[in-house]
This record gives structure tokens, sequence and C-alpha cells, in this order.
């Protein structure tokens, strides 16, 4: 499985998947996508954020559910 966030254009994002929960009727991805807070210093450079992971071949029909968090760095 994997997740990216589009292009961004400076650092400081990123995309994680929590867990993956398997039910009768198919399973659900966890994921937290992170930006970064108006006082972050971050890199000036195109970035696209992504995670990978594997998974059993049984795990069809998927949902995504995603939580957002702004990371505070003051």
């Amino acid at each position: 499985m994997l997740v990216a966030l589009v292009l961004r254009s400076h650092g400081g994002y990123d995309i994680r998947i929590d867990s993956v929960a398997r039910f009768e009727r198919g399973s659900i991805a966890y994921v937290t996508a992170t930006a970064p807070g108006n006082r972050c210093f971050t890199t000036q450079a195109l970035t696209q954020p992504v995670d990978v992971i594997g998974l059993p071949a049984r795990v069809e029909p998927m949902t995504v559910q995603q939580r957002a968090v702004v990371r505070d760095c003051s």
C-alpha cells in the first residue's frame, strides 16, 4: 500500500500509515498527514512525502481514513 501527498513547495510535510484494520467487508487504513506550523523552519525545496507498507493479498476493498495534524514548532 502506498500513500502520498501532492507536490509541496517546501519541506516540513509528512504522511504515515499508522495501521490497517481488517473487517469482514474490507479494510481501513488509518493515515496521518502532518503539515508544518507557521513558526516552523523548513527547507525551500519541492517535496512529495510518501509512505509504503506491504500487505497480504486479500485486504480489499480498502478505505482510507486520514487525520490532519499541524506540527507546532514554537
